[in-house]
């Protein structure tokens, strides 16, 4: 009998140090992972060269004209702004749903913690191979457009917004301009941009605990020879065998521990950090708004300018 407990005793006691060591890695990784981004080399972005179409000044028409005019562009701009609005909202709610679960997970925080291990070491190993916290990023960015932006569908759903505030633009138009293009120009919106402003913003929140596993392993390796060392000597002084046998499962023990204690910690972690993100990723929505409405390049409202400009001629003879 003391032989099989024995046997149990080393087992258990591998499998304990083993956890330490898992714990001392995945510790290690984390400190890459949270390199500041301030360290990480952005690559530098296009200089584009935009040609700024601004909205025709009614004003300087025949006053029944204008108004009615100004008054089709209004009626253009609302639409606009109810099918963004509720754009935006889809893409919130996709938020919520297919990317916060996922990431804030907390074995999908512990993969991270592996992979920026292996992604670092690969660094070291090679300059040209980017560094840890790039390489997640980049993860979460590919994640990101997969689970949220999805660039083909959304590409389709904004033209199909376009489509619907020219029909409302030309809709109110007055009866004698009759003559509107058929044609206006899409631009494809860039969708990766968005994707990657949204995972730096997700990387620069902390969302896995505030005290690193590998210092919980510390603290449970200190404590489990602790115990263990209490345990040999009790059990040397002829102390009766349960205590003796409760000694070989002191390691599952400080194991349960420690990961209860981890999974606490990045739970309440997780409510402070999903809370945070939400915020600034709701304010990212706002300029993303403004972006889809007014850019120069393929801003909603620049093709309503576009019809204007082609209006006009009609309107000055």
């Amino acid at each position: 009998m003391p032989k099989t407990e024995g046997k149990i005793g080393k087992t258990i006691n591998r499998i304990f140090w083993v956890f330490l060591i898992i714990s001392a890695m995945l510790g290690l990784g984390r400190i890459f992972l949270l390199k500041p981004a301030t360290q990480i080399q952005a690559e530098p972005g296009l200089a584009l060269k935009r040609s700024v179409l601004n909205p025709v000044d009614w004003g300087q028409f025949d006053p029944d004209t204008g108004k009615s005019m100004l008054a089709a562009r209004i009626k253009a701009q609302e639409e606009a702004v109810k099918g963004i609005d509720q754009w935006l909202a889809q893409t919130g709610k996709r938020m919520d749903q297919a990317f916060f679960g996922w990431y804030f997970g907390y074995f999908t925080q512990q993969k991270f913690s592996l992979l920026a291990l292996v992604y670092q070491v690969g660094h070291w190993l090679d300059g040209d191979n980017p560094p840890a916290a790039q390489k997640i990023r980049e993860n979460i960015e590919e994640e990101i457009s997969n689970r949220v932006i999805r660039p083909q569908i959304a590409q389709m759903e904004i033209e199909k917004i376009v489509n619907q505030v020219v029909a409302v633009y030309t809709a109110h138009l007055p009866q004698h301009v009759k003559d509107i293009p058929h044609e206006y120009r899409l631009e494809k919106i860039d969708w990766q941009r968005y994707a990657g402003d949204i995972a730096t913003l997700v990387s620069q929140v902390e969302a896995n605990r505030q005290v690193p596993i590998g210092t919980k392993g510390i603290a449970g390796a200190v404590t489990g020879s602790l115990l263990w060392t209490t345990g040999k000597l009790t059990a040397r002084e002829g102390s009766k065998s349960i205590l003796r046998a409760a000694g070989h499962f002191l390691g599952p023990i400080v194991v349960v521990g420690i990961v209860g204690w981890d999974i606490l910690d990045h739970y309440f972690t997780r409510q402070k950090a999903q809370s945070t993100l939400k915020q600034n990723i709701g304010d990212y929505f706002k300029a993303i708004k403004e972006s889809l409405l007014f850019d120069p390049q393929y801003g909603i409202m620049t093709n309503i300018y576009q019809l204007e400009q082609a209006v006009v001629p009609q309107l000055a003879q």
